[in-house]
């Protein structure tokens, strides 16, 4: 087809820098031997031993694996084996490894990552890139000397809500010790390691890693945008310590997250070069700066020459301010000269006229995006391709702008809006310091994308006159100002976003990837048109930009059009659940999806599916599939044996509390949940629990083939019939008749869909 390959040779080179920006855009350069190491703990953590969650025999091997690593380099390593549990009742054995290097001063850093993964996952990107590059920095900065002991620390049962991290801070030496820490986790496989968190008082580490030669890159503004969604990291129970932190993680090429792709050759030579010379470097700093600890800017982003830009809150604040009050005398002053050259009727038409135009450009891009979903069968047909995706909305904006151009210029002379730079600032300035006053109230890590380019046009604006027909040079400097704050880090927010859809298991509106662009766009475009408008007027529209405009958005549409929904690197994230309910005698199979289809590969598997209503998606004791589409089908029969067995005994004797038995004795490993009837609670439980609505449960993820015992005491008024709906829920990964490292059925397609596979067993505890 000729369009859509005429349309892949013009979108060529944008792609190509679309690809490079989010790796940093270095060139490649020959690997180091630690680089190559590094690559080699990858490959034996995530190939070679493969998926480690808790508990596992996979899990055991990486950590004899990492323990040997680091007692070959001299550390003095020990196990931190207990049993922690958490505030959602959850208690697991975990085993941290924490190796200590002592220098000539007791205080310690510590290099913290988790060699845990999920069950789903091979662990490469999540976190064997973090492990690898704690081993190998420590490596290297022993080899150099350190005056402050150095501490490396990996932590288990991460994946299960940063149970390891939770074990740690109970540790006394670790407590009595530790002063600075870096954590690396990760959701991406290329790009750079980004700082995306530190918290007040980490000053010196702040500085010691802006001061890296090897372009430390991050920004307070992915701070905002981490705190708002669902993920934690090992970070946020480590600074329980009050040592200072640092908080790194790659997000490039996320579609690997927590899934079966998460293989090491997916991760990125350039990331771990990246990550890896910084981390040495920041490290020596901190160890050359000591830990003396004040307010910690809240502010902080690289820019080009001039490199780690840091300013401290109170700075922030008076920058936001300050920007402003010079934007208001600066509208004040266009504002002055509009009603001099075009009264209030010209000021109100440019106002209606800016309104409308931003109106219809947002609109076009939601209508574009619209389109592409109801033309396909997929709800999201971008998600292989989000750069298709961004070239076709930018493409769509033009066209409304272009028509939107038109469209006023056959508007009656008495209407027609003020023209010309001053004209763009008179509509813009309100609207960046609406934007500014916002950010500092809601998110004001990420208040400075507005506020520097705020002061830049608000001086712009006042020096303009000054500069005669040079002025455009000044709107020129705003524009680039813009560019550089905002551009890379909202084009990295528009790629990641995409993926986080996925990985979240949300159906993405047609407006979220309109709203991101017209957010850059409204910092970008209008420096844009005022140093256009300040070369020479603007041209009106004709039909050969029409034709152009016009065949760039069909192209564009063509290209998006035909790109794969999903492939085999950026598969569909879909869940599949075996629900055997021994309590009720009923016996289901359910896969969720973000997408309507079903798209099984082969009859072989269940039959009769059907999209589940409302009550069955939510069943009392095994939950629910979070995904927006639920299909289900009935199963006639149990399909094998439960992966433990149960027996309870409820016993009452005279002048003592009754007492609740329970014996689960494990094949493999498995969460055992303990759930008793609603409105019943026990008086204690030797393994904690926690009240859920109405039903008190308690949760204990065991290691294979355990014999794991429970015991709870109840008041009076408690008797056996009153207990008798009491269950144990077990939950492994994988599926009966399941095959390969995930245990998976050979009727589900894998080519271009990924897995979450889960076998619940509901089981009666008293008989």
């Amino acid at each position: 087809m000729p369009v859509p390959r005429a349309a892949a040779r013009l979108s060529l080179p944008f792609l190509s820098i679309v690809g490079l920006l989010p790796a940093g855009g270095c060139a490649p350069a020959p690997p180091t031997p630690a680089d190559l190491r590094a690559r080699a703990h990858i490959e034996m953590l995530a190939t070679t031993i493969g998926s480690r969650p808790l508990g596992t025999v996979a899990n055991a091997r990486a950590r004899s694996y990492l323990v040997g690593e680091l007692e070959a380099m001299g550390l003095s390593v020990r196990l931190q084996r207990t049993e922690i549990t958490d505030d959602r009742g959850i208690t697991a054995p975990v085993a941290n490894i924490i190796a200590v290097k002592d220098g000539s001063r007791p205080e310690a850093i510590a290099l913290v990552s988790h060699y845990d993964s999920q069950p789903d996952a091979f662990g490469a990107l999540d976190d064997g890139l973090g492990v690898a590059i704690c081993l190998e920095a420590a490596r290297e900065l022993l080899a150099s000397g350190l005056r402050h002991s150095l501490f490396v620390i990996l932590t288990d049962g991460e994946e299960l809500g940063l149970l390891g991290a939770k074990a740690v801070v109970k540790d006394a030496d670790v407590v009595a010790r530790l002063r600075a820490f870096l954590n690396f986790d990760g959701t991406g496989a290329a790009g750079p390691g980004l700082l995306f968190e530190t918290f007040p008082g980490s000053s010196t580490a702040l500085e010691a890693w802006s001061a890296s030669p090897f372009a430390p890159t991050g920004a307070s503004f992915y701070r905002e945008i981490y705190r708002r969604l669902p993920n934690d990291t090992d970070f946020s129970i480590l600074r329980r310590t009050g040592a200072m932190g640092l908080n790194f993680a790659p997000i490039g090429d996320s579609y690997a997250y927590h899934n079966d792709r998460d293989v090491a050759a997916r991760v990125q030579d350039f990331t771990i070069r990246h990550e890896l010379r910084n981390t040495i470097s920041t490290v020596r700093g901190i160890d050359a700066a000591g830990f003396e600890q004040h307010e910690s800017p809240t502010t902080f982003f690289r820019a080009p020459v001039v490199g780690v830009v840091r300013v401290p809150a109170q700075g922030a604040r008076i920058l936001t301010f300050a920007a402003v009050i010079l934007a208001c005398l600066a509208w004040a002053l266009v504002t002055t000269e509009g009603w001099r050259l075009r009264g209030a009727v010209g000021l109100i038409a440019t106002a209606a006229a800016t309104i409308v135009r931003a109106t219809v450009v947002v609109g076009a891009m939601i209508g574009a995006t619209a389109l592409v979903r109801a033309t396909r069968a997929e709800l999201h047909p971008w998600y292989a391709a989000p750069s298709w995706l961004l070239i076709y909305l930018v493409t769509a904006g033009i066209a409304a702008g272009f028509v939107m151009q038109a469209a006023v210029a056959r508007v009656p002379g008495r209407w027609q809006p003020w023209r010309g730079a001053r004209a763009v600032w008179w509509t813009s300035l309100p609207v960046w310091i609406a934007l500014a006053l916002i950010c500092e109230r809601q998110a004001p890590a990420a208040a400075y994308l507005i506020t520097v380019p705020l002061a830049a046009a608000a001086v712009a604006v006042l020096i303009a006159p000054r500069l005669g027909r040079h002025a455009w040079m000044a709107f020129a400097a705003v524009a680039a100002i813009a560019i550089v704050i905002c551009a890379l880090d909202l084009l990295r927010l528009f790629l990641y976003a995409v993926a986080i859809v996925g990985w979240a298991a949300a159906v993405s509106p047609v407006w979220m990837q309109a709203v991101l662009l017209g957010l850059g766009a409204v910092m970008i475009v209008p420096p844009l048109i005022a140093m256009a408008s300040a070369r020479a007027p603007m041209p009106q529209p004709n039909g050969v930009a029409a034709v152009i405009i016009g065949g760039a958005l069909i192209m564009t549409f063509a290209g998006v059009w035909m790109q794969a929904a999903y492939t085999r690197d950026r598969p569909e994230r879909r869940s599949v659940r075996y629900v055997d309910d021994r309590v009720s005698g009923t016996t289901w199979w359910e896969i969720g999806s973000v997408e309507s289809g079903l798209g099984l590969r082969s009859a072989e598997g269940p039959s009769g599916w059907r999209v589940a209503d409302a009550g069955e998606r939510v069943h009392p004791r095994a939950g629910a599939l979070r995904q927006p589409v639920v299909h289900r089908a009935d199963s006639s029969a149990p399909m094998g044996a439960p992966p433990a067995t149960v027996e309870g005994r409820f016993a009452v004797v005279s002048g003592v509390a009754p007492t609740l038995d329970v014996r689960v004795v494990t094949t493999e490993p498995v969460w055992i949940r303990l759930e008793l009837p609603p409105n019943v609670y026990p008086m204690s439980s030797s393994i904690e629990g926690r009240l859920n609505r109405d039903r008190w449960n308690a949760t204990y993820v065991s290691p294979a083939a355990t014999a794991f015992d429970w015991r709870l005491t109840f008041g009076g008024g408690v008797t056996a019939s009153s207990l008798m709906e009491t269950a144990v829920v077990l939950t492994t990964s994988g599926l009966p008749g399941g095959a390969g490292p995930m245990r998976l059925p050979g009727w589900l397609p894998l080519e271009r869909a990924t897995w979450q596979a889960r076998s619940v067993y509901v089981l009666p505890v008293l008989r």
